[in-house]
C-alpha cells in the first residue's frame, strides 16, 4: 500500500491530486489518502480527512512507500520505522505554505538514505513509477544512520535557538 498525507494543520490538494491521477493511470488502488481539509477527492483508494493515532499506526506500518508535504512528522517517522518516503514540498509562490521553510527542508534532506524529494509533479510521478517498478533506492534506514542523527541535530538547533 502508498500512504499519502498531507498532515494535520494545512490542505494540500496538488499533491493528492497528481499521486491520485498517477495512480488512476496505472490502475493502482491499494493506496490510503489523508487529505485534511483538501477540496480535492481522489478517486481511487481510501480517503479520510484525518486519522487517530490507531489509524495512523495501521495504515502506516502496512504501507511500503509513503508520500507526504516535507513535514518532519512524516519524514522522521518514516525513516525510523525503515519505510522510504517521497517529499513534496509545499510551495511559497504557489500559496501552499506562509514562507518556504518546506522547500529548505527538502534540500537538507535530498540525501538521506530511504528519501526522496520531488520537486514539481513530473518527479513525484518519476519518483513513484521507479518505485512499483522496484527502481528505488531499496536502502533502508537504521535508527543509528549518521545522517538521520544529522537531520535531528539540525533540527535541535531550531528548537534549542
Amino acid at each position: 500500500m502508498i500512504f499519502v498525507t498531507v498532515g494535520t494543520q494545512l490542505a494540500f490538494d496538488r499533491m493528492i491530486e497528481s499521486v491520485d491521477k498517477w495512480a488512476h493511470e496505472r490502475g493502482i488502488a491499494d493506496i490510503f489518502f489523508q487529505i485534511a481539509e483538501g477540496e480535492y477527492q481522489p478517486k481511487v483508494g481510501r480517503t479520510e480527512r484525518y486519522v487517530d493515532a490507531s489509524l495512523y499506526e495501521d495504515v502506516f506500518s502496512g504501507s511500503e512507500l509513503i508520500v507526504g508535504h516535507a513535514g518532519m512528522g512524516s519524514i522522521i517517522t518514516s525513516l525510523e520505522n525503515n519505510k522510504e518516503i517521497v517529499v513534496f514540498p509545499r510551495r511559497y509562490a504557489l500559496g501552499e505554505h506562509r514562507n518556504d521553510h518546506q522547500m529548505a527542508t527538502a534540500k537538507r534532506i535530498t540525501d538521506l538514505a530511504g528519501c526522496h524529494v520531488a520537486w514539481d509533479t513530473n518527479e513525484l510521478w518519476t519518483a513513484l513509477d521507479a518505485f512499483i517498478k522496484g527502481n528505488h533506492s531499496g536502502k533502508k534506514v537504521e535508527r543509528e544512520d549518521t545522517q538521520l542523527l544529522a537531520l535531528c541535530d539540525y533540527l535541535d538547533s531550531y528548537t534549542t535557538a
